[in-house]
């Protein structure tokens, strides 16, 4: 009768390391929670919703926040259509800009082949390893365009909303039987 292997004679767990991780590696630091951001986007929508609904009858009051709510996904997704678009459009502009005094003649571009040959690349390798470093310029400085847009666009939306007052109703509110 074969003996089963007992818990001794079983591999230790510690040995059970993943693959991806080298042994020495430091954790990852720790991420904030994710409540941090659920805190900032209550913050955001409740006095929204309530600036929505002030003045409103009680009976539409569930059709206005339903409403408030299908304009505000299709905003969103509008919005990060126009954002990715206007991002693309930007790096495309930027890589433009960045290659025009890019040639083969410029004393620079010949420095950067010259250190890419040294590195053991030719000339095809080494064109397409300065195209990339161009194509992470041009992208990051688009996405700077995008933040700049976006920075501007908030500091005028909050002359809007700080102009924005809630309309009172002259009809008593229900508190729906809260005492």
């Amino acid at each position: 009768m074969a003996s089963t292997p007992t818990p001794r004679h079983w591999p230790s767990v510690q040995h059970w390391k993943p693959a991806c991780r080298p042994r020495n590696s430091k954790r990852k630091p720790p991420r904030p929670p994710p409540s941090s951001g659920s805190a900032a986007v209550a913050c955001l929508f409740t006095p929204l919703v309530a600036v929505i609904v002030s003045g409103l009858p009680p009976s539409k009051i569930a059709s206005a926040t339903g409403l408030s709510n299908f304009v505000r996904i299709t905003a969103g997704a509008f919005g990060t259509s126009i954002t990715t678009t206007l991002w693309d459009n930007r790096a495309t502009l930027h890589h433009a800009h960045l290659t025009e005094f890019f040639t083969y003649a410029s004393p620079d571009a010949a420095d950067g082949f010259a250190a890419l040959g040294k590195l053991g690349l030719d000339a095809q390798q080494a064109a397409a390893q300065l195209n990339r470093f161009i194509d992470q310029q041009a992208f990051t400085r688009a996405a700077d365009d995008i933040f700049l847009g976006s920075a501007l666009l908030f500091a005028l939306l909050i002359g809007v909303v700080w102009m924005t007052r809630p309309s009172r109703s002259s009809a008593p509110m229900d508190a729906g039987g809260a005492h």
